[in-house]
């Protein structure tokens, strides 16, 4: 048994009952690093979550049709972001988009 001062729950009691409430981000080759540019939408990725908070001191970017395409891994405030490769187990709540007009994100 889990012990915290946090309730347990399934994501599935929790999620938004609508298309996409729970994504994971691009993979494979729906986002490759020739995407990358030098300014844009910005790419939330694992190595951007330490202590529970994003770092948006290193972040990849993408042109804003590239992020059209990937429109699906959308990041929301109240969003809940999972590291799901590399790091396993680093999450946190998107608070803020941190002045962007949009986030997109390559974890779960």
């Amino acid at each position: 048994m889990i012990r915290t001062k946090y309730k347990v729950l399934k994501l599935e009691d929790i999620a938004v009952n609508s298309k996409n409430a729970i994504v994971d981000g691009p993979f494979g080759s729906a986002l490759k690093v020739k995407d990358y540019v030098d300014d844009g939408i910005p790419v939330l990725q694992g190595k951007n979550i330490s202590n529970f908070q994003f770092n948006f001191s290193d972040i990849r970017y993408i042109t804003p049709q590239k992020a059209q395409e990937l429109i699906r891994s959308k990041v929301e405030v109240g969003d809940i972001l999972f590291v799901k490769i590399g790091s396993i187990g680093y999450s946190a709540e998107v608070t803020d988009l941190n002045g962007y007009p949009l986030l997109l994100s390559q974890l779960t």
